[in-house]
């Protein structure tokens, strides 16, 4: 058995071999698997949004707020969280594709501290690539 695995391995060489050297000088692709080409513009994370509405720790009245943020110029879409904890464990709201740089969150409860932040997408990059940093903010409720 071992004797055939050694004669078919260097049968399958010699064949490659043959077929590498007979194509040479006319241009072709030696490469059995050839590596694909990066594009490095799509690998580049969007910038990270500057949030404008509410400010830092503002007092909102009321049980409505928009949420607003800079538009980003590389970014196609906005990965939107809001929750009641700062490690974002407890979420309000999850939006994950938003097109426009504002929400509207409704349903607010009293006396609550809040936590938002909002990181631009690029949603043709590859994917480790696609979403930028976050950027963070807080309101309450009194």
């Amino acid at each position: 058995m071992k004797k055939f695995s050694v004669i078919l391995a260097t049968l399958l060489l010699s064949l490659f071999t043959f077929s590498a050297h007979s194509e040479e000088g006319k241009g072709a692709n030696m490469e059995l698997f050839p590596a694909p080409k990066a594009d490095a513009s799509k690998a580049a994370r969007p910038a990270k949004p500057e949030l404008t509405e509410p400010s830092y720790r503002a007092l909102i009245q009321g049980d409505t707020v928009t949420l607003k943020w800079k538009e980003v110029p590389a970014a196609n879409a906005y990965h939107l969280q809001l929750a009641i904890d700062p490690n974002f464990k407890w979420l309000v709201v999850n939006e994950e594709l938003l097109k426009a740089n504002s929400f509207d969150v409704k349903g607010l409860e009293k006396a609550k501290h809040y936590f938002w932040r909002v990181a631009a997408l690029k949603t043709e990059n590859v994917p480790t690539f696609m979403k930028g940093w976050y950027s963070l903010s807080t309101f309450e409720t009194p």
